[in-house]
């Protein structure tokens, strides 16, 4: 049996790759993530990753709007080490002016 040790990357398609760049730019610069660009065929994808997994935005094909509750991709979480570490986080998102919920055990 195969062991899996972790997750390797993440794919989302995005509307509008820039915006969405510059708002990646802030979420990750945040946490600590390293980012570089390539392309697919044609496509520009921008990925940002750490030593654990990548994070990888490219161009939706079409220009409908995700909504999280159809089937796909509903949230991503990340573990931490501590609880401070998600209040942490959390106060840094809202300085940068990213709406986040309260964090909570």
């Amino acid at each position: 049996m195969t062991d899996i040790t972790g997750i390797d990357h993440i794919y989302i398609t995005v509307n509008d790759l820039a915006k969405s760049e510059q708002f990646y730019d802030t979420v990750f610069g945040i946490l600590g993530f390293n980012k570089n660009s390539f392309e697919s065929g044609t496509e520009k994808h921008i990925q940002y990753f750490c030593r654990h997994f990548g994070y990888i935005i490219r161009p939706a094909r079409s220009d409908t709007v995700h909504n999280p509750y159809s089937a796909g991709l509903h949230h991503l979480c990340l573990r931490v080490e501590s609880i401070d570490d998600v209040f942490s986080v959390s106060k840094n998102f809202w300085k940068a002016g990213i709406a986040v919920t309260e964090p909570q055990l």
